[in-house]
């Protein structure tokens, strides 16, 4: 969750509300990863992202200086191409997300590819 003007009340339905959507619509019970996509004049990209209690129990954060992310970003672009572990990672892509990947075709090759069931 993002949004920082909810009210801890409000974030924790809306966290509920969206476990049991997920969880009724794709038989994906929590903890779960959720595929965002970005688009809007710039070019679609997808995201992975990971709730909270995932990302704080399995990744390290190391916070950064703007300089220092920047050098980063530019050194390694894609530091962990998660678009290439789906498979791997036995990460479950729902029916209507393949359909997406393949409705960008071929800017999305790889995401498809990799989705496969």
């Amino acid at each position: 969750m993002s949004n920082t003007s909810w009210n801890a009340e409000a974030t924790g339905l809306n966290q509920e509300n969206r476990d049991r959507y997920i969880a009724n619509n794709w038989g994906v019970r929590t903890p779960y990863v959720l595929f965002c996509n970005h688009p809007g004049g710039a070019p679609r990209y997808p995201e992975m992202v990971m709730p909270t209690q995932i990302y704080r129990s399995l990744i390290e954060l190391v916070p950064l200086t703007d300089a220092k992310a920047a050098v980063a970003a530019k050194n390694n672009p894609s530091p962990m191409p998660f678009r290439k572990q789906m498979k791997a990672w036995n990460i479950k892509v729902p029916g209507v997300t393949r359909a997406e990947f393949r409705r960008y075709l071929p800017a999305e090759k790889e995401y498809y590819d990799n989705s496969a069931p």
